[in-house]
């Protein structure tokens, strides 16, 4: 039987959803990407563009604290959600335009290893909007009384944020390695249903950790798998519950690696490959072994097509996986993490000014789509945010 450490090793990879993100590349050409957002919701001036003015916030938060700027990244956080609140009430999209960056707020808390303070939040937020009443968010206190317009569009944001926490909390307990705390999670909110979403993978692999083995192929074998992933994702689950009860799982690992290679490439999906491939080779014992090397040089070549900073930098933290690497495809994988600004800590001087001049930018248009719906008592945006940020 696998030892409690080793599976847990191999559990981190889990919950496998395969959520669509772009790919991370050089941090450049990221923030040209958001200028471009944002000089589109500028030039057009239409209330529908404004997704493009608030994507450009939250990716700017983002590639902040993907360099090392987490202050920056809450800076602008807190000023998106300011922004909106104070052009209350709003409408259910709106809503969620104000809430994503509180929620965001909580995921850096996760980056920082601070489990506890991203569960509170978050578990603070949700019951803070559905009961229409207070929370801190980063410290300072926000009212929720009149968020939005209607009780329809109040149950549409609540039905959303519940979705938000089952999925985050879940995974800033999982980052701490209480895997049995975020099945309660999971239960509690009525998260488990019969697919292999988040909160049925987080109870699987939960109770196979406990020494449940048993019970945990039960769940894994009254699975409704709807999607071809979710058939994909069934095999590693299946895997380690057989290796958790101390069972060989050689029938698992030759479809996992069947069905890996199989697998077209997506960019938009490479880093919920890398993670699934990775989970598929530490369960077949690692790239010594004939399976496992298939499915690593499949990833290896993914990765390298594909560019992505994230996925890179997954792949070089597997001790066993890095050193199967050639020199060459080992200082490429390198070379895609530090062009993607992972390992700088900082943010170069002139793209600092272009990422500021496009947060500001966001912000002019934001403040635009509201006009006079925004309160009195608001205090100058631009003046605030540049006092706020640098």
């Amino acid at each position: 039987m696998d030892s409690a450490h080793h599976l847990a090793r191999i559990a981190q990879r889990f919950p496998l959803i395969p959520r669509p993100r772009p790919t991370y590349r050089p941090l450049p050409d990221r923030i040209n990407d958001i200028r471009a957002l944002a000089r589109t919701a500028a030039a057009n001036g239409s209330p529908i563009l404004l997704a493009q003015a608030v994507q450009a916030m939250n990716k700017a938060s983002l590639i902040a604290s993907d360099c090392g700027r987490p202050d920056l990244a809450r800076a602008w956080c807190r000023r998106q959600i300011q922004l909106f609140l104070d052009a209350r009430p709003l409408s259910a999209q709106e809503a969620r335009y104000a809430l994503e960056p509180a929620v965001n707020l909580a995921r850096l808390a996760i980056r920082a290893g601070d489990a506890d303070g991203a569960y509170q939040q978050l578990e603070n937020l949700y019951r803070a909007v559905t009961a229409h009443s207070d929370a801190l968010i980063d410290g300072e206190p926000t009212s929720f009384y009149d968020l939005t317009a209607s009780a329809d569009e109040h149950r549409d944001v609540a039905q959303w944020l519940w979705g938000v926490l089952l999925a985050d909390g879940g995974r800033a307990l999982i980052g701490a390695g209480r895997w049995q705390q975020a099945a309660q999670h999971a239960e509690r909110y009525r998260g488990v249903g019969r697919r292999l979403l988040d909160g049925r993978q987080i109870v699987i692999v939960a109770r196979c950790l406990a020494g449940q083995p048993e019970a945990a192929r039960q769940l894994l074998d009254e699975s409704t798998l709807t999607d071809p992933w979710e058939r994909l994702v069934a095999l590693p689950l299946g895997a380690l519950c057989r290796r958790a009860g101390g069972q060989p799982a050689d029938a698992e690992i030759a479809e996992m690696r069947q069905l890996y290679l199989a697998l077209e490439p997506a960019d938009e999906l490479i880093v919920f490959h890398t993670r699934l491939g990775l989970a598929m080779i530490d369960l077949a014992d690692g790239p010594d072994q004939e399976a496992a090397a298939s499915i690593a040089a499949r990833l290896v070549h993914d990765i390298l097509a594909a560019g992505d900073g994230y996925a890179a930098r997954d792949l070089l933290a597997h001790d066993a996986c890095r050193a199967a690497l050639t020199d060459a495809h080992e200082q490429t994988l390198i070379a895609a993490v530090e062009a993607a600004g992972l390992s700088t800590g900082a943010i170069p001087a002139p793209l600092i000014g272009d990422l500021h001049a496009t947060v500001e930018l966001s912000e002019e248009q934001i403040t635009a789509h509201f006009g006079t719906r925004l309160r009195p008592a608001t205090p100058s945006r631009a003046g605030h945010a540049r006092r706020s940020q640098r």
